[in-house]
């Protein structure tokens, strides 16, 4: 088992589901030569609910540098998708590619990636997990 199915996994018991689990086909796309991606993802179950962070860092080759997962309390998607960004980027700040490999980072919640585009939008509740 791959260490990414491994992490899917693990994600998936923290936040358990009442429904079947579905499998759905994703496609990665590597970054530049010479770059790392770091994808974050949450889990939420309600909302607000139980939450759980994750991510995993690779290389152009789609080689797994550092996978992470925590399960992050009660929480809505928003201020959960935060924290797996966040913890995605002090995780690759102390890790020894910082100073050498460019950084591209992704997630899946709009809300996110427009508030980290453009911190004057971020809801003042959520504004210290962003500035």
């Amino acid at each position: 088992m791959s260490l990414s199915a491994i992490w899917l996994d693990n994600l998936m018991k923290v936040t358990p589901r009442k429904t079947s689990k579905t499998k759905v086909k994703t496609r990665w796309s590597k970054p530049a030569e010479g770059s790392l991606k770091f994808m974050a993802d949450e889990a939420s179950l309600g909302c607000p609910g139980d939450s759980g962070v994750g991510g995993i860092l690779r290389d152009e080759h789609g080689n797994s540098l550092i996978l992470f997962s925590n399960s992050t309390g009660n929480f809505d998607s928003n201020r959960a998708e935060l924290l797996a960004v966040k913890e995605a980027v002090l995780i690759y700040a102390s890790s020894r590619w910082c100073s050498s490999h460019p950084l591209l980072l992704e997630c899946d919640n709009g809300n996110v990636v427009k508030w980290i585009s453009n911190p004057q939008m971020v809801p003042w509740r959520l504004r210290k997990l962003v500035i």
